[in-house]
């Protein structure tokens, strides 16, 4: 039981901390190049949440022969995908908006964690 909850507490965390870095941070652009998806991945992380604390919290799909290495598995992931953001996140910088958004002086970035890894 105790795997859920330290999922559960990275999770809340990790959403918490995101919610203060990005506090205040707006797109300077008013042109809204964002076609939507933003609102699709809105929709399906609120959804979800609660369906994964429902799973984490309860027998129901749990595989019991695996349960700890499945579970260890999914939260080494939490954690590598949680600091990939957050590096691509500090390394754009003022160039990172959560929608896309094009800015009159852009620049493709081309250092720190784009110097290896690129949306195509």
């Amino acid at each position: 039981m105790i795997l859920p909850v330290i999922a559960t507490v990275i999770f809340a965390v990790t959403f918490v901390a995101e919610k203060i870095m990005l506090w205040g941070h707006r797109p300077r652009s008013e042109k809204n190049w964002d076609r939507s998806s933003l609102w699709v991945f809105d929709v399906s992380g609120f959804l979800s949440v609660p369906a994964g604390v429902f799973l984490g919290f309860t027998n129901t799909g749990r595989i019991h022969t695996a349960y700890i290495l499945i579970s260890l598995s999914g939260i080494v992931m939490m954690l590598l995908g949680t600091t990939l953001r957050w590096l691509a996140i500090l390394t754009l910088r003022d160039y990172f908006t959560v929608n896309v958004t094009i800015f009159e002086d852009h620049q493709i970035v081309k250092h720190g964690l784009y110097k290896y890894l690129r949306h195509p």
